[in-house]
């Protein structure tokens, strides 16, 4: 189509028909600004048009031609006061050819977003069902007992594989990157939807302008979408916007929703041990001299027991097993030796005598054994203890090294007032098959007894069945190395006992207890004969033994609550966003957009045509645009795509006649007919909407005070 000038008012073809009167308005008042409506400070709108000349259509292809009624006439709104809809001057295009569909909703991703919620909301429920289901782990049996234990959960490993990144930040981010990214793409199909829902509305036809071009469900934010779709009855927004709110919840559930647990497992092993029961050589008095300093130390620095020792137990020597473990502990079948000082207090009150600083101590035994040990000389030392044996008339064997012995205490006060103690004690030992559980974190061992049906050995079953050795009472030795060592074993261990009261409470205190030195002895020689039976009562020899080894492992498992609220959600915005969607989709099959909307330039394209934006201002408010809007019924013209207004009148008139003239050309057909339509007919087919659309949208500015705005000629 061209313009072309033309300065001959008759040789116009759309030529102002209000010229001759127009010049009745175009005097200047004095004093009256030549400017109309001064709406911004910087720009405003001259109140008389240039002096241009008018143009007037050609288009020889065109062919429609103005009538007689003047509406024929082609000037701007704005100059005839009319609106004037030229969206019958477009060309017929191929519309589906050329039809915009944004990606997110082609029907594959608007309704396999939802549907993979779905599925997600199913893989969820059976990832808690096989989490809290339990896993049986049956064990070797031990102690006459299969130990089993509960593992709920999955195996994760001991040591992060990532060493820059926690185990808590892991389980928090992973599971959220799950549902960020479904959630943020369903949030992009309710906003394309909402984006969309007015030229919806406008397919439709005779839409009204609050829920059409009055409408923006995007610059509304959900809540408040919820709100005017609910009141416009627009259910799919309302659905969709619910969803969509729904979906903000899916994180923080995510990060919630897997829990590290420490539990206990056990798992059976081979362990080698390296001892059996039997009597080691110990002519060397090394185990006895290493023993007695490892009492001397254990009381000075308060040492814990070493390996394989628990109070009185001595248990076989055994092979730790590899590997890391989180605080594990080792349990086996093994055999042991319990060793038993059986210390008492003497019957009766001791008696102490002294001789020139020399004192004489004289005690008797619960069993009636008398016995009395001569001190050295006060004046050396005012501190003395030792350990003598009982006579062999108090015994039941001849050798010294497994008589019964007494642990001897004197303190010269500072008054040179004697205080003695004695502690009969007789050493025996049992051999028992036990449990042992050792720690392997710091080896330590517990012991509990299981049965006396030990295999035949030289220590249950030799001579110190009955009389173990004493450890602290040694025959005389020729070799002076030898002798030595004796010396030191007896002295040390009564040492360590007399050093031990004197830290516990101090001289005074133990010597003024009802049983003075009695525990302490007690702890200390049962200690050192423990030490001792490791030694000596034990020789190498390798046993492949069953074991079990309990561990704290880690299993990952899903928390319920969090879990199962997850997987509701996921289900429910899945399930409702695929049937919201469908039908969504279906609602758009009538509705063919050429470009995306919301751009300035595909508004002006889709409304520049059909008149009625001519009559809408810059300044206009929402509230006057709706005021002048509020008696039109719009809609989307199905041939051109332009966005189309009526009068709510004509609107429905044109539905009314639509039916009717379908009705007739439907019966004429039958009949074998062809009706004739009248011209009133033909121009409301051939026109559609477009006449319709100029005078409702003038008829609607008309009513605003000031409307048509006066203008010079």
């Amino acid at each position: 189509m061209a313009f072309s000038p033309s300065t001959n008012a008759s040789s116009a073809t759309l030529a102002n028909p209000t010229s001759t009167t127009s010049h009745s308005h175009s005097q200047t008042v004095v004093g009256e600004s030549k400017y109309d409506y001064p709406y911004t400070d910087g720009t405003r709108t001259p109140a008389s048009m240039p002096t241009t000349p008018s143009y007037m259509y050609h288009d020889s292809k065109t062919a429609y031609s103005g009538g007689d009624d003047g509406l024929s006439q082609a000037g701007s709104s704005i100059t005839t006061g009319v609106a004037r809809d030229s969206t019958y001057l477009l060309p017929t295009t191929d519309r589906k050819k050329n039809r915009y569909i944004p990606v997110v909703l082609r029907l594959l991703i608007a309704v396999g977003v939802p549907i993979s919620l779905v599925l997600l909301a199913i893989a969820l429920e059976v990832g808690i069902f096989f989490s809290q289901k339990n896993e049986w782990c049956v064990t070797v049996k031990i102690a006459n007992n299969n130990d089993s234990f509960l593992l709920p959960g999955f195996h994760v490993p001991t040591q992060n594989a990532l060493s820059f990144a926690s185990a808590q930040f892991l389980l928090s981010i992973i599971p959220t990157l799950f549902v960020v990214f479904p959630a943020w793409l369903y949030r992009e199909l309710d906003w394309h939807i909402r984006w969309y829902q007015p030229y919806v509305v406008m397919s439709r036809g005779n839409a009204r302008a609050e829920e059409s071009v009055l409408l923006d469900y995007v610059s509304l934010g959900p809540i408040f979408s919820i709100i005017n779709s609910a009141k416009f009855k627009h259910r799919v927004i309302t659905w969709s916007t619910l969803t969509a709110l729904a979906s903000y919840i899916l994180q923080p559930l995510a990060g919630s929703m897997f829990q590290l647990r420490n539990l206990n497992q056990a798992q059976p092993t081979t362990i080698t041990s390296t001892r059996i029961i039997d009597v080691a050589d110990f002519s060397n008095l090394t185990a006895f001299t290493s023993s007695a300093g490892f009492v001397e130390a254990s009381v000075f620095t308060d040492l814990p027991d070493p390996s394989f020792i628990q109070k009185g137990w001595a248990t076989a020597q055994f092979e730790f097993p590899g590997g890391s473990y989180l605080n594990a502990s080792l349990a086996l079948n093994t055999s042991g030796i319990q060793s038993n000082p059986t210390c008492s207090v003497p019957n009766g009150t001791l008696s102490v005598t002294s001789n020139d600083g020399v004192f004489t101590i004289s005690s008797t035994s619960s069993a009636g054994c008398a016995l009395s040990v001569t001190t050295l000389n006060a004046s050396i030392s005012a501190l003395q203890y030792g350990v003598v044996p009982v006579p062999e008339s108090c015994s039941s064997v001849n050798n010294v090294t497994q008589s019964p012995v007494m642990f001897w205490f004197l303190n010269v006060a500072t008054d040179g007032t004697p205080q003695a103690s004695t502690i009969f004690c007789k050493p025996t030992i049992e051999a028992f098959n036990v449990l042992a559980t050792t720690n392997l974190n710091n080896n330590s061992v517990s012991v509990q007894l299981l049965n006396s049906d030990v295999a035949p050995n030289s220590v249950t079953n030799g001579p110190y069945s009955n009389a173990p050795l004493n450890g602290v009472i040694f025959e005389n030795y020729t070799d002076t190395l030898l002798q030595a060592k004796a010396n030191a074993v007896n002295n040390a261990v009564p040492g360590a006992i007399f050093q031990l009261a004197a830290q516990s409470g101090g001289l005074d205190a133990a010597f003024s207890a009802p049983n003075p030195f009695l525990d302490n002895t007690t702890y200390v020689y049962q200690m050192y004969l423990a030490l001792l039976a490791k030694s000596v009562y034990f020789v190498p020899q390798n046993t492949v033994l069953q074991a079990q080894i309990t561990s704290i492992t880690l299993r990952l498992t899903i928390n319920p609550l969090p879990g199962h609220g997850l997987a509701f959600f996921l289900f429910f915005i899945g399930f409702t966003g695929a049937i919201v969607h469908i039908i969504s989709h279906r609602q758009r099959k009538g509705l063919y957009l050429s470009t995306a909307p919301g751009t300035i330039a595909a508004t002006i394209g889709m409304t520049s045509h059909s008149g009625f934006g001519e009559l809408l201002m810059p300044y206009d408010d929402e509230a006057t645009l709706q005021r002048k809007l509020s008696d039109l019924r719009f809609s989307i013209d199905r041939r051109t795509g332009a966005i189309v207004a009526t009068p709510a009148s004509s609107s429905r008139e044109s539905k009314r006649m639509s039916k009717k003239t379908a009705r007739d050309e439907a019966m004429e057909s039958l009949l074998g007919g062809d009706r004739k339509r009248t011209p009133s007919e033909m121009g409301m087919a051939e026109l559609g909407l477009s006449e319709s659309s100029s005078q409702a949208a003038f008829e609607a500015a008309s009513a605003q005070p000031g409307y048509p705005p006066m203008r010079s000629p």
